[in-house]
């Protein structure tokens, strides 16, 4: 099943959770843990604020080079390397008959969103059943990207072992610190800032609704909220939510079905933008940087089903961002000053790839297909494909991160594993 569908799945399974503390704020100071290691071993490929306790486990990694990838590119010299994540047992489950079955339904990691800060990468571990209900608190798993070991894997519970994030979703970097969605269920979710030198957790923010996708830029974040279809606000530098979901602003409205998809933002804030993904006409809205609503005569581009969203770069005052728009499928390319404007050029992709998220850096731009089992590269400067990496039939690419110019992580929604990917 593809990840990319568990937020409804998971509804009716969390909705017993409805008062747990997925953002109360609180302090304290770290506990210690004894982090999880494990060393690689080769297999098949095809191309409060409470601490974070750590618990054992072990990973392992596959590892081939890949020739052609699968979108018929014929591109050589992609590699991937599969890293198997913690599950069961290490995942410390929270004991309660609500989320626990006497281990007859064995705990999966279920890996997410993935940032990479501190000189590691963090993944997050919604620790759900194979059937995708919970089990318990979510966890944060370290990884060396140099050796592809996994270094520990911290819970992010209360204190006294009680639930605190449930459901992890998305993952982003403030700077030696990672900020952790916890969509819970879809009422009282909130999400947690997480310190990546003390393994401890410093604000607990009480979001509200389902807050999925994530954009920070200074001291400011930005959640998508997939109940209420809205943005809420947070101020990291104090853990202050400064727009929760009873007070959010709509943004996505125009169908039926409808949620945020993707958020992004310029260095300065002076834009923050957003795609939504609905039954209608998928958009790309602007909205406010201090209230997160859209802003009225801003310009709204219509788009076929946009996907996410990533910020290129500022030239001559003009922030760039590159939208995934998976029903054309293409990327198209939208450069917005103050007031909007509209999409400047188009990329297309191949069909029937099932493209999931994009990451850039370096003048690189990447895309995961989730049906197609692939990431694909394209070079901004020519705006053409350069290659791409097959990866292991069924392991469904779901978030990426991107390293350098050719080297993305990605969440394998398919394997319960996540996976280094060089794509020429």
């Amino acid at each position: 099943m593809s990840r990319s569908i568990f937020v409804f799945i998971a509804i009716a399974a969390l909705s017993a959770c409805s008062g747990s503390d997925n953002g109360s704020s609180s302090s304290g100071s770290p506990s210690t843990g004894s982090p999880s290691t494990g060393s690689p071993s080769s297999s098949s490929s095809s191309s409060s604020s409470s601490t974070g306790s750590s618990s054992t486990g072990s990973s392992s990694s596959s590892s081939s080079t890949g020739s052609s990838g699968s979108d018929g590119t014929g591109s050589t010299g992609a590699s991937v390397t599969a890293i198997d994540l913690p599950s069961g047992a290490a995942l410390d489950p929270f004991v309660n008959p609500t989320f626990e079955d006497g281990g007859t339904n064995p705990n999966a990691a279920t890996p997410s969103g993935l940032a990479v800060a501190g000189g590691a990468l963090w993944v997050a571990l919604g620790n759900l059943h194979p059937d995708y209900s919970p089990a318990g608190n979510s966890f944060l798993a370290e990884i060396d990207p140099a050796t592809g070991t996994v270094t520990g894997a911290y819970a992010l519970g209360l204190e006294d072992g009680g639930l605190g994030c449930v459901n992890a979703s998305a993952v982003a970097a403030h700077g030696t610190s990672v900020v952790v969605a916890c969509t819970g269920d879809y009422v009282s979710g909130g999400a947690v800032v997480f310190d990546t030198a003390t393994h401890a957790i410093t604000h607990r923010l009480a979001l509200g609704g389902g807050p999925g996708v994530i954009a920070v830029v200074g001291d400011t974040a930005y959640f998508g909220d997939s109940a209420r279809h809205g943005v809420t606000v947070a101020d990291l530098a104090n853990g202050a939510v400064t727009v929760d979901a009873a007070h959010e602003a709509p943004v996505c409205t125009d169908g039926t079905y409808d949620y945020v998809s993707g958020l992004a933002a310029g260095p300065s804030a002076a834009d923050v933008l957003a795609t939504c993904f609905d039954s209608a006409a998928g958009s790309l809205q602007h909205l406010s940087p201090s209230t997160g609503a859209p802003i009225a005569g801003a310009g709204v581009d219509t788009l076929a089903g946009p996907s996410g969203i990533v910020y290129l770069g500022t030239t001559a005052s003009v922030d760039t961002y590159a939208v995934l728009d998976a029903f054309a499928p293409a990327v198209q390319l939208a450069p917005w000053p103050s007031g909007g404007a509209a999409f400047t050029g188009s990329i297309a992709l191949p069909d029937g790839m099932g493209w999931s998220d994009l990451a850039a850096s370096s003048g690189a731009l990447f895309v995961a297909g989730g049906a197609g089992d692939s990431v694909t590269r394209i070079d901004l400067a020519t705006s053409a494909v350069t290659g791409s990496a097959a990866l292991p039939a069924g392991s469904d690419p779901f978030r990426i991160v991107a390293t350098d110019a050719h080297t993305v992580w990605t969440t394998l929604s398919g394997t319960g594993q996540v996976a280094k990917v060089r794509v020429p």
